[in-house]
Protein backbone atom coordinates (compact mmCIF):
# COMPACT_ATOMS: atom_id res chain seq x y z
CA UNK A 1 0.00 0.00 0.00
CA UNK A 2 3.05 2.65 0.52
CA UNK A 3 4.41 2.07 -2.67
CA UNK A 4 0.69 2.53 -4.25
CA UNK A 5 0.57 5.48 -1.74
CA UNK A 6 4.02 7.12 -3.01
CA UNK A 7 2.75 6.46 -7.16
CA UNK A 8 -0.42 8.40 -6.01
CA UNK A 9 1.76 11.43 -4.97
CA UNK A 10 4.15 10.80 -8.10
CA UNK A 11 1.10 10.67 -10.37
CA UNK A 12 -0.24 13.93 -8.85
CA UNK A 13 2.86 16.05 -9.29
CA UNK A 14 3.33 14.96 -12.48
CA UNK A 15 -0.38 16.17 -13.44
CA UNK A 16 0.23 19.30 -11.84
CA UNK A 17 3.60 19.42 -13.57
CA UNK A 18 1.71 18.47 -16.99
CA UNK A 19 -0.92 21.10 -16.44
CA UNK A 20 1.94 23.83 -16.13
CA UNK A 21 3.76 22.98 -19.23
CA UNK A 22 -0.29 23.37 -21.23
CA UNK A 23 -0.96 26.49 -19.44
CA UNK A 24 2.89 27.93 -19.42
CA UNK A 25 3.82 27.39 -23.17
CA UNK A 26 0.61 28.02 -24.86
CA UNK A 27 1.47 25.77 -27.71
CA UNK A 28 -1.68 26.36 -29.55
CA UNK A 29 -1.53 30.19 -28.76
CA UNK A 30 -1.20 32.62 -32.52
CA UNK A 31 1.47 34.63 -32.85
CA UNK A 32 0.83 37.83 -34.71
CA UNK A 33 3.67 39.42 -36.60
CA UNK A 34 2.06 42.79 -37.67
CA UNK A 35 3.06 46.64 -36.75
CA UNK A 36 0.01 49.24 -36.38
CA UNK A 37 0.18 51.83 -39.04
CA UNK A 38 -1.48 54.92 -38.02
CA UNK A 39 -4.02 55.83 -40.60
CA UNK A 40 -5.17 59.04 -41.76
CA UNK A 41 -8.32 60.36 -40.06
CA UNK A 42 -10.24 62.13 -42.71
CA UNK A 43 -13.27 63.10 -40.59
CA UNK A 44 -15.48 62.54 -37.38
CA UNK A 45 -19.44 62.59 -37.43
CA UNK A 46 -20.49 62.72 -33.80
CA UNK A 47 -24.46 61.71 -33.83
CA UNK A 48 -24.38 61.84 -30.18
CA UNK A 49 -22.26 61.75 -27.16
CA UNK A 50 -22.07 57.81 -27.31
CA UNK A 51 -22.68 57.49 -31.28
CA UNK A 52 -19.79 58.26 -33.74
CA UNK A 53 -18.19 57.47 -37.00
CA UNK A 54 -14.72 58.05 -37.95
CA UNK A 55 -13.48 58.14 -41.34
CA UNK A 56 -10.18 56.60 -42.42
CA UNK A 57 -8.17 56.40 -45.21
CA UNK A 58 -5.49 53.58 -45.54
CA UNK A 59 -2.28 54.68 -45.85
CA UNK A 60 -0.69 51.12 -46.91
CA UNK A 61 -1.14 49.74 -50.65
CA UNK A 62 -4.89 49.06 -49.57
CA UNK A 63 -5.50 52.28 -50.79
CA UNK A 64 -5.40 50.99 -54.17
CA UNK A 65 -8.48 49.01 -53.83
CA UNK A 66 -10.38 50.77 -50.44
CA UNK A 67 -10.44 54.39 -51.05
CA UNK A 68 -11.72 54.58 -46.71
CA UNK A 69 -13.29 52.89 -44.13
CA UNK A 70 -15.49 53.85 -41.46
CA UNK A 71 -15.61 52.90 -38.12
CA UNK A 72 -18.63 53.15 -36.31
CA UNK A 73 -19.16 53.43 -32.02
CA UNK A 74 -22.19 53.14 -30.86
CA UNK A 75 -22.33 53.25 -27.13
CA UNK A 76 -19.97 50.17 -26.45
CA UNK A 77 -20.39 48.79 -29.99
CA UNK A 78 -17.80 49.08 -32.99
CA UNK A 79 -18.35 48.07 -36.34
CA UNK A 80 -16.36 48.13 -40.25
CA UNK A 81 -17.63 49.30 -43.11
CA UNK A 82 -15.20 50.44 -46.33
CA UNK A 83 -15.30 52.10 -49.57
CA UNK A 84 -14.10 50.03 -52.73
CA UNK A 85 -12.45 52.40 -54.93
CA UNK A 86 -12.65 50.35 -58.26
CA UNK A 87 -14.41 47.05 -60.16
CA UNK A 88 -12.97 43.60 -58.99
CA UNK A 89 -14.41 40.39 -59.40
CA UNK A 90 -13.09 39.29 -55.92
CA UNK A 91 -11.17 40.83 -52.97
CA UNK A 92 -9.93 39.44 -49.91
CA UNK A 93 -8.36 41.21 -46.97
CA UNK A 94 -7.50 41.11 -43.51
CA UNK A 95 -9.43 43.71 -40.87
CA UNK A 96 -6.91 43.69 -38.31
CA UNK A 97 -8.05 45.33 -34.56
CA UNK A 98 -5.91 46.85 -32.21
CA UNK A 99 -6.95 46.92 -28.20
CA UNK A 100 -4.99 49.00 -25.57
CA UNK A 101 -1.46 49.66 -26.45
CA UNK A 102 -2.32 48.71 -29.77
CA UNK A 103 -2.22 44.62 -28.79
CA UNK A 104 -4.06 42.77 -31.30
CA UNK A 105 -7.32 41.80 -30.31
CA UNK A 106 -8.91 39.53 -33.79
CA UNK A 107 -7.86 39.44 -37.61
CA UNK A 108 -11.13 39.21 -39.31
CA UNK A 109 -10.74 37.64 -42.82
CA UNK A 110 -13.14 39.33 -45.08
CA UNK A 111 -13.61 37.69 -48.79
CA UNK A 112 -15.72 39.91 -51.32
CA UNK A 113 -16.85 38.49 -54.64
CA UNK A 114 -18.13 41.19 -57.43
CA UNK A 115 -18.11 43.91 -54.26
CA UNK A 116 -20.30 46.45 -55.05
CA UNK A 117 -19.52 49.64 -53.95
CA UNK A 118 -19.17 49.37 -50.11
CA UNK A 119 -18.61 46.20 -47.76
CA UNK A 120 -21.44 44.61 -45.56
CA UNK A 121 -20.95 45.78 -41.82
CA UNK A 122 -18.76 43.75 -39.75
CA UNK A 123 -18.73 43.83 -35.98
CA UNK A 124 -15.40 44.71 -34.14
CA UNK A 125 -14.58 43.65 -30.51
CA UNK A 126 -15.64 46.40 -27.79
CA UNK A 127 -12.05 47.06 -26.98
CA UNK A 128 -11.42 48.36 -30.19
CA UNK A 129 -9.07 51.53 -30.40
CA UNK A 130 -7.60 51.50 -33.93
CA UNK A 131 -7.61 49.35 -37.09
CA UNK A 132 -5.86 48.44 -40.08
CA UNK A 133 -6.44 46.62 -43.60
CA UNK A 134 -4.39 44.81 -45.17
CA UNK A 135 -5.50 43.08 -49.12
CA UNK A 136 -4.24 39.81 -48.92
CA UNK A 137 -5.76 38.90 -52.98
CA UNK A 138 -7.98 41.18 -55.62
CA UNK A 139 -9.18 38.78 -58.39
CA UNK A 140 -6.50 35.93 -59.03
CA UNK A 141 -3.42 38.31 -58.35
CA UNK A 142 -2.02 38.05 -54.22
CA UNK A 143 -0.86 40.99 -52.66
CA UNK A 144 0.50 39.99 -49.07
CA UNK A 145 0.63 37.33 -46.83
CA UNK A 146 -0.36 36.53 -43.86
CA UNK A 147 0.77 37.91 -40.90
CA UNK A 148 0.11 35.57 -38.37
CA UNK A 149 3.12 32.61 -37.75
CA UNK A 150 1.63 28.98 -38.22
CA UNK A 151 1.62 26.39 -35.06
CA UNK A 152 4.17 24.13 -35.63
CA UNK A 153 4.02 20.34 -36.25
CA UNK A 154 6.53 20.25 -32.40
CA UNK A 155 4.18 22.41 -30.21
CA UNK A 156 0.92 20.17 -31.91
CA UNK A 157 2.82 17.03 -31.16
CA UNK A 158 4.20 18.23 -27.27
CA UNK A 159 0.81 19.90 -26.52
CA UNK A 160 -1.10 16.17 -27.07
CA UNK A 161 1.37 14.24 -25.34
CA UNK A 162 1.17 16.54 -22.50
CA UNK A 163 -2.43 16.78 -22.12
CA UNK A 164 -2.45 12.88 -22.56
CA UNK A 165 -0.43 12.60 -19.87
CA UNK A 166 -1.81 15.02 -17.25
CA UNK A 167 -5.22 12.57 -18.50
CA UNK A 168 -3.77 9.57 -17.50
CA UNK A 169 -1.94 10.97 -14.13
CA UNK A 170 -5.22 12.83 -13.11
CA UNK A 171 -7.40 8.99 -14.02
CA UNK A 172 -4.60 7.36 -11.89
CA UNK A 173 -4.88 9.75 -8.85
CA UNK A 174 -8.61 9.67 -8.88
CA UNK A 175 -8.86 5.75 -8.76
CA UNK A 176 -6.44 5.78 -5.81
CA UNK A 177 -8.39 8.81 -3.90
CA UNK A 178 -11.83 6.77 -4.22
CA UNK A 179 -9.99 3.55 -3.03
CA UNK A 180 -8.43 5.78 -0.36
CA UNK A 181 -11.55 7.21 0.92
CA UNK A 182 -13.97 4.63 0.15
CA UNK A 183 -12.00 0.97 -0.07
CA UNK A 184 -12.37 -1.23 2.93
CA UNK A 185 -10.10 -4.11 3.34
CA UNK A 186 -11.91 -6.37 0.93
CA UNK A 187 -12.27 -3.96 -1.51
CA UNK A 188 -8.72 -2.80 -1.13
CA UNK A 189 -8.07 -6.15 -2.23
CA UNK A 190 -10.29 -6.36 -5.04
CA UNK A 191 -9.18 -3.05 -6.17
CA UNK A 192 -5.25 -4.44 -6.59
CA UNK A 193 -6.55 -7.39 -8.69
CA UNK A 194 -8.23 -5.22 -11.04
CA UNK A 195 -5.44 -3.21 -11.32
CA UNK A 196 -3.92 -4.88 -14.20
CA UNK A 197 -7.26 -3.75 -15.99
CA UNK A 198 -8.13 -0.63 -14.67
CA UNK A 199 -4.02 0.36 -15.92
CA UNK A 200 -5.17 -0.79 -19.22
CA UNK A 201 -8.28 0.97 -19.47
CA UNK A 202 -6.68 4.40 -18.88
CA UNK A 203 -3.75 3.96 -20.77
CA UNK A 204 -6.48 2.79 -24.18
CA UNK A 205 -8.28 5.56 -22.67
CA UNK A 206 -5.04 7.89 -22.88
CA UNK A 207 -3.84 6.58 -26.32
CA UNK A 208 -7.40 7.10 -27.93
CA UNK A 209 -7.46 11.27 -26.71
CA UNK A 210 -3.93 11.41 -27.75
CA UNK A 211 -4.63 9.84 -31.53
CA UNK A 212 -7.91 12.10 -31.64
CA UNK A 213 -6.44 15.12 -30.61
CA UNK A 214 -3.66 15.09 -32.86
CA UNK A 215 -5.63 14.21 -35.83
CA UNK A 216 -8.12 16.88 -35.01
CA UNK A 217 -5.14 19.16 -34.78
CA UNK A 218 -3.42 18.07 -38.06
CA UNK A 219 -6.52 18.18 -40.32
CA UNK A 220 -7.04 21.89 -38.74
CA UNK A 221 -3.10 22.65 -39.85
CA UNK A 222 -3.66 21.07 -43.30
CA UNK A 223 -7.30 22.46 -43.54
CA UNK A 224 -5.82 26.30 -43.00
CA UNK A 225 -2.47 25.48 -45.29
CA UNK A 226 -4.32 24.06 -48.02
CA UNK A 227 -6.02 27.80 -48.83
CA UNK A 228 -2.45 29.12 -49.49
CA UNK A 229 -3.57 32.35 -47.81
CA UNK A 230 -3.56 31.45 -44.60
CA UNK A 231 -1.20 30.12 -41.49
CA UNK A 232 -2.39 27.96 -38.45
Amino acid sequence: MVIWRILLVVFGLLFLLMMFFIIRKKYLKTEYNFAYVRDKVVRMNKISKSTADFVFVPNNDSHKFISEYIVSKKRKKKSFICEYCQKMEFIKYYVIAFGPRKKILQIIDIKDKKPKKYSKLIKLPRKTRAVNIVVNKVNQEYLSYPYFKPISKKNIILYSLFTTIALFSLLFVIRGVVIEIFGTFGQLEYANNMMILDLSLMIGTSLFVFIILLLTLFIKKRKYNNKGDSAV
